[in-house]
């Protein structure tokens, strides 16, 4: 790789860093952390949202994804921004999943709630708001971690995108004039007038050769011949 497509290369993968993906993924380790917090302490009541499990191992897919982020700003490398890349993508989707979950587990809880009502309705009715208020956290939880999945995703993917792969040598074009012609790849063309040689080495230029020098045995033998005639 030259110097040039090298400091491309850094540029793109700079333009990542206005992101500021150090913070972001500090918010989305966090939001992994109240989620999982959040997810126990909803674990005591049965839902739908417990039955997946969303709470537990989508928080850890934020962790990492977040610790991913954190470790590209630290070391700005090609290798650490497509891991940041891989992990904001699943951690989106994950959050996406989340979002559905959490949102239809709010009349799962209130039609279960209802359904128990016979037993203890007082304690049901006391516990209801809460049960309520943890499902519309968990829902701001993970459209926040939506957004910056998807922000993150998106600027580790242009600076990827515009990046060249290390093999290829943009300046190959440039230098190729320069470069020597090797002798195995000329052409040879006689003129027979002039008695000159000419080389035409792939078409970029030509230069003279020595001349051929003439063969004169047999113009003698036939200068010999007339005077024995």
């Amino acid at each position: 790789m030259s110097m040039t497509t090298a400091l491309n290369n850094v540029n793109h993968l700079e333009k990542f860093l206005k992101t500021q993906p150090k913070a972001l993924g500090a918010v989305q380790i966090m939001t992994g952390v109240l989620t999982v917090s959040l997810g126990i302490i909803k674990g005591f009541s049965f839902s739908f949202a417990v039955a997946t499990g969303i709470m537990y191992w989508g928080s850890i897919i934020f962790i990492v994804a977040g610790s991913l982020s954190i470790a590209a700003e630290n070391k700005l490398h090609e290798c650490m921004v497509k891991a940041s890349l891989g992990g904001n993508v699943v951690s989106a989707i994950t959050s996406g999943m989340a979002i559905l979950v959490f949102a239809a587990d709010v009349p799962y809880t209130l039609y279960g709630q209802n359904g128990s009502a016979y037993n203890c309705f007082q304690c049901v009715y006391d516990l209801l708001p809460y049960t309520l208020g943890i499902n519309g956290i968990l829902l701001a939880l993970s459209f926040l971690q939506f957004i910056i999945s998807i922000c993150l995703s998106s600027f580790a993917c242009k600076a990827i995108c515009f990046c060249v792969p290390q093999g290829v040598d943009l300046s190959l074009n440039q230098q190729f004039y320069s470069l020597p012609v090797p002798l195995t790849n000329q052409s040879c063309t006689v003129d027979y007038v002039n008695m000159n040689m000419t080389s035409v080495v792939n078409g970029h230029g030509e230069r003279d050769l020595p001349p051929i020098p003439r063969d004169t045995t047999n113009q003698k033998n036939e200068n010999d011949l007339w005077w024995v005639r």
